[in-house]
């Protein structure tokens, strides 16, 4: 069985190369193999993540997944209706009672043309009386069943009687063969619907992994478009701060030349001019201080941009473990659709056995 998931799993993905140990720098991936499914593990893996990586690895339980549970497949006495005679029994495995009854009646309709409008239901019991059925000649039959639900599954007892007598294997072995091909036939197909089922359950829980993996990765894009904002916004805010640091500098030595002339304004006692100055050097000296107090506000800005990338740097990180597992569990969940598949393949007519 365990063989039966390798080369199950290998079919899902391409042909790899599988290595049993391969360890050089810390930067390169250790490789091991289970008995069950190729396992690629990054060393920088925190433990948490290994320890989950190493549940979800774990394929031991999924063993036998893909064998169906036997049918019990019964030429045997049954009591119906017309009392207790030769019939054919059957016990679906896992299968549900009102389904079962649904496909009984479907099947008497596409298969022997007997409309469910005709189909007599009492409690468990589901019967067709003098009604012309398809593979059994020209004449007038009797199709009875019963119906039950059991431990498990479902069981079906069933015969098929003339107006006179129920037709058991030595008053007519051609109806008789006819009737437990029937039975096969159903059996085979309430079975598979049971599986059938189970396989949608399986593929919409990988669907959901599946939207779950893309939204990750919309997250990384995400964080890393964060981390480039940021990057972009830290350089512009140095160049504006290398751009306020040269308006300073003039201003500082206009500011200086401001005062120098302010001096001989004063000397020579010229009153306009020396207000005139004044009143340039404030304006002067108003924006060295705008611009230097910009500055700091330039300089915390890098500080939360800085943070902010760290922060993003760190989500990333988790996200790509995160991510790891997710491909993990895709992959299992792979092999689990796949194995039910073939449950549903491996299902065997029971009257053919």
């Amino acid at each position: 069985m365990r063989y039966l998931l390798f080369f199950t799993f290998l079919s899902i993905f391409s042909t790899i190369n599988l290595l049993c140990q391969e360890t050089k720098d810390k930067k390169e991936t250790v490789r091991t193999v289970t008995d069950t499914v190729f396992v690629e593990v990054e060393r920088e893996l925190p433990e948490n993540y290994k320890m989950l990586l190493k549940d979800i690895n774990d394929y031991s339980e999924l063993e036998d997944i893909d064998e169906p549970e036997p049918f019990v497949f019964e030429v045997t006495e049954v009591d119906l209706n017309r009392g207790k005679h030769e019939g054919v029994s059957v016990v679906i495995p896992e299968a549900e009672l009102e389904r079962a009854i649904k496909i009984w009646e479907k099947d008497l309709e596409n298969i022997f043309s007997v409309f469910k409008s005709k189909v007599i239901n009492e409690g468990n019991l589901h019967y067709v009386e003098n009604q012309k059925i398809d593979g059994f000649g020209d004449r007038e039959l009797s199709l009875y069943a019963k119906i039950d639900k059991v431990d498990d599954g479902v069981k079906v007892e069933t015969y098929v009687a003339d107006s006179m007598n129920v037709l058991t294997s030595e008053v007519d072995q051609r109806a008789f063969d006819r009737l437990k091909a029937y039975v096969g036939l159903y059996a085979k197909e309430v079975y598979q619907d049971v599986v059938e089922d189970q396989i949608d359950k399986e593929e919409d829980i990988l669907k959901d992994l599946e939207k779950e993996l893309d939204d990750l990765q919309k997250d990384h894009e995400k964080f890393r478009k964060g981390v480039k904002d940021n990057e972009i916004d830290i350089e512009h805010a140095k160049q504006d701060i290398e751009t306020n640091k040269r308006t300073i500098e003039l201003n500082s030595e206009k500011i200086a030349k401001y005062k120098d002339d302010m001096y001989d304004a004063k000397v020579a006692d010229n009153k306009d001019l020396e207000k005139n100055i004044k009143k340039e050097l404030r304006k002067l000296e108003r924006n060295k201080d705008k611009l230097q107090d910009k500055n700091k506000d330039l300089h915390s800005d890098i500080v939360e941009y800085e943070q902010e990338i760290m922060e993003l740097e760190h989500e990333i990180k988790e996200n790509l473990n995160r991510t790891f597992l997710k491909k993990a569990e895709i992959r299992r969940q792979q092999t689990i659709v796949e194995l039910y598949k073939n449950k549903k393949e491996n299902i065997e007519n029971p009257n053919s056995i």
